[in-house]
């Protein structure tokens, strides 16, 4: 396993490297960069959302990315400015159909710094 360890230098760490060099190592999804739960791959591996994006003729779904249903172009979310909850009319990259998405909103939860309450304003 890759360890940020190896990629530090003078206290800061070369994220980009890191990822890189997890993703050469079958850690992450040399596609969408999320993390491959089952190690063992001797170099880049896809994870199994992104190789069932290839073989399943149904409808999927994905954290950040998105199957034209004609060409199986797998795109960025972010890149087809998806951000609200709802239909969306997208047009591929590729081979330039126009098709909707689906998007459902999900939650990420910010705490406060160590030491801190985040009601600060309240004392």
């Amino acid at each position: 396993m890759i360890s940020f360890t190896e990629f530090e230098k003078d206290g800061k760490v070369d994220w980009k490297a890191y990822h890189e060099a997890q993703t050469n190592a079958g850690e992450r999804c040399c596609e969408c960069g999320t993390y491959i739960s089952c190690f063992g791959a001797k170099g880049p591996s896809r994870c199994g959302d992104c190789k069932m994006a290839d073989t399943e003729a149904g409808e999927i779904s994905h954290s950040s990315r998105v199957r034209c249903p004609f060409c199986k172009r797998m795109m960025e979310a972010h890149d087809l400015e998806i951000y609200g909850e709802g239909d969306h009319s997208v047009t591929c990259f590729d081979c330039q159909k126009d098709f909707t998405v689906n998007a459902e909103i999900s939650f990420t939860f910010s705490s406060p710094a160590l030491g801190k309450t985040g009601n600060e304003d309240d004392e």
